[in-house]
């Protein structure tokens, strides 16, 4: 059984400001953020009975963020500047 995600799509959909045409997708990706929110900070969030408790606020932001930079930029490029001179 998958442990819920620590956001959900109407937050990414807000933050994407478009609503999410794939779910199943998103969900994949809300899934995989989540899971490795959870081994960073070693929490995993739940009670006993595997719902969701004591999820600090910010977290689901770092959540939407991670999937939304994944949705944005799926090959993962990155811009260098370099200033030359005074």
């Amino acid at each position: 059984m998958a442990r819920p995600v620590l956001a959900d799509i109407e937050a990414l959909n807000v933050a994407l400001d478009t609503p999410v045409t794939n779910e199943s997708q998103a969900l994949s990706l809300l899934q995989r953020a989540s899971a490795i929110v959870r081994a960073y900070a070693g929490q995993t969030w739940l009670d006993d009975d595997g719902n969701l408790e004591g999820v600090p606020e910010d977290v689901p932001g770092v959540v939407v963020s991670m999937v939304e930079r994944a949705t944005r930029n799926p090959d993962g490029g990155v811009s260098n500047q370099e200033t030359i001179g005074p």
